[in-house]
């Protein structure tokens, strides 16, 4: 699905169920959802699983990006959807979040 918050159009994917706890994840540099494909099925049984293609990856389709612009858009995305918790999945998702939880 996508969104568009400011000048920038994200893609992400939901899938599980929406009354379970929220996992969110997010590829690395050169990545994309589809790094996640072969985890779905496992995963969203215990999770309702948010997959997001960051700023010049997959199907998101931005102008060019701060870290700090970034990290806006996915809070205004995370927002739209529910509250969550962010499970830290390696370096970009950590400066992600570390940012998004200044």
């Amino acid at each position: 699905m996508y969104v568009t918050i400011d000048d920038a159009t994200y893609w992400y994917e939901v899938y599980g169920d929406r009354d379970k706890e929220t996992l969110v994840v997010l590829h690395g540099f050169t990545s994309s959802t589809k790094t996640w494909t072969s985890f779905i099925s496992q995963w969203k049984s215990d999770y309702q699983l948010v997959l997001i293609d960051l700023p010049g990856h997959g199907k998101t389709m931005t102008p060019p990006r701060t870290m700090e612009a970034c990290c806006h858009d996915l809070h205004e995305l995370l927002t739209l959807l529910s509250p969550f918790r962010v499970f830290d999945g390696g370096k970009n998702s950590s400066i992600l979040c570390d940012a998004f939880s200044k």
